[in-house]
C-alpha cells in the first residue's frame, strides 16, 4: 500500500471524531451542570438526596414571621361624645322641686307657692329621630292664701292649689357634633293644660293650650371614657300658640280663646355611667297665657306664669 493510502486510511477516524465532538460536548456540559446544581441543592438543604423532590424548609426565624397574623386595620377612632346609633330608645325620669307663680294684674289674684314637678322623656336612639316628652306638676294649696274673692254669689276664700301636664311631641336632628361638642334641636306640637282649684269657693279656673315649640340642648363632654361621660348640658326653648281659658263659678261659667307665647332656659351636670344616664339640673320656664276678660276677673291685662325648678333625673336604655 503507498503512503498515501495509509495516510487517508488513518484520517478517517479522527474524521469521525471531529464530526461527532460538537453533539456530545453539548451533553457532558448539560450533564455537569445538573451535577453542580444537586451539590448546591444538597449544599443549601442538608438531608436532600439527588434525584428527590423535597419541600423547601425556611429557617425557624423566617417560618415564625410567616405564621405570624398580619397586622389589622387599627379600630376607627370612637367620638368623644356618648355613643348614640346602638337600636336602644333612651328613657329618662326626672324629679323635681321648686316655685310656681301666677300673676293676673289688676287682680288679687298674685301669688308664689312650692311645686313639686315629674318629667319621663322618650330619647330617639340616634342623633335624629322622634321622641316624646310628658311632663306634670303640682303645687301647695296655700296658693293666694289670705285673699278674699267672689264666686258669683258671695265673698270666699282664695285659697287654692294649681296642678298640670305637659304634652311635648318632637322632632330631633343635630345641628353640629365634634369630639367635644353636640347640639341637639327639636322642634314638634306640644299641648298642656293647668287648672287653679279654689276649693273653699267653688271656682275653678283651668287654661288649654297647643302650638309649635323648639328647644335647643347644647351639650359639652368634660370627660369621656369608655364607659364614663361627665357633661354640662344647657337649655333654651320657645313656644307660641293658642290658650283656651275657661272661668267655672257657682251657677255659672266664662271662656275665651287667647293667644300665648313663652320661653324656657336652664342647665345641668349630666353623668353617663354604662347604660344608666343621671343628671342634676335647673329650670326656668315663663308663659304669658294671653289678655283676659272674664266675668268674675273683669279685664286683665295679662296671665303670666313662672317656674323654678331645681331637678333629678335617672335614665337608661331599653
Amino acid at each position: 500500500m503507498t503512503r498515501p493510502s495509509r495516510l487517508f486510511l488513518l484520517s478517517l477516524p479522527l474524521f469521525f471524531v471531529a464530526c461527532a465532538t460538537p453533539e456530545d460536548a453539548r451533553e457532558a456540559e448539560r450533564l455537569r451542570w445538573r451535577a453542580v446544581q444537586r451539590e448546591r441543592l444538597a449544599t443549601l438543604l442538608p438531608g436532600a438526596r439527588p434525584g428527590a423532590t423535597n419541600p423547601i424548609r425556611l429557617p425557624a426565624a423566617r417560618t415564625a414571621m410567616a405564621s405570624r397574623p398580619m397586622a389589622q386595620e387599627p379600630a376607627p377612632l370612637r367620638p368623644f361624645g356618648p355613643e348614640r346609633g346602638s337600636g336602644a330608645r333612651i328613657v329618662e325620669l326626672r324629679g323635681g322641686g321648686g316655685t310656681w307663680d301666677l300673676r293676673l294684674p289688676g287682680t288679687r289674684l298674685s301669688d308664689r307657692t312650692e311645686v313639686a314637678t315629674a318629667e319621663v322623656r322618650l330619647l330617639p336612639p340616634t342623633p335624629s329621630g322622634a321622641g316624646m316628652t310628658f311632663g306634670g306638676f303640682v303645687t301647695d294649696d296655700d296658693l293666694f292664701a289670705g285673699t278674699v274673692i267672689s264666686n258669683g254669689a258671695e265673698p270666699v276664700r282664695a285659697a287654692a292649689r294649681a296642678f298640670g301636664f305637659d304634652v311635648f311631641s318632637h322632632w330631633q336632628t343635630d345641628l353640629g357634633r365634634s369630639e367635644a361638642f353636640a347640639a341637639p334641636l327639636r322642634a314638634g306640637l306640644f299641648v298642656d293644660w293647668k287648672r287653679v282649684d279654689h276649693t273653699a269657693g267653688e271656682v275653678e279656673r283651668s287654661w288649654f293650650g297647643f302650638g309649635p315649640r323648639l328647644q335647643f340642648e347644647p351639650e359639652w363632654w368634660l370627660v369621656h371614657d369608655r364607659d364614663l361621660t361627665l357633661s354640662l348640658v344647657g337649655l333654651v326653648g320657645g313656644e307660641a300658640g293658642g290658650s283656651w281659658f275657661r272661668d267655672d263659678f257657682i251657677n255659672s261659667d266664662d271662656s275665651e280663646l287667647t293667644a300665648r307665647w313663652g320661653g324656657e332656659a336652664g342647665g345641668g351636670l349630666r353623668l353617663r355611667l354604662g347604660r344608666v344616664t343621671g343628671e342634676l339640673g335647673y329650670r326656668f320656664g315663663y308663659r304669658d297665657l294671653g289678655e283676659l276678660d272674664s266675668a268674675l276677673l273683669g279685664e286683665v291685662g295679662k296671665v303670666e306664669e313662672r317656674m323654678h325648678v331645681l331637678f333629678l333625673g335617672l335614665g337608661t336604655r331599653f
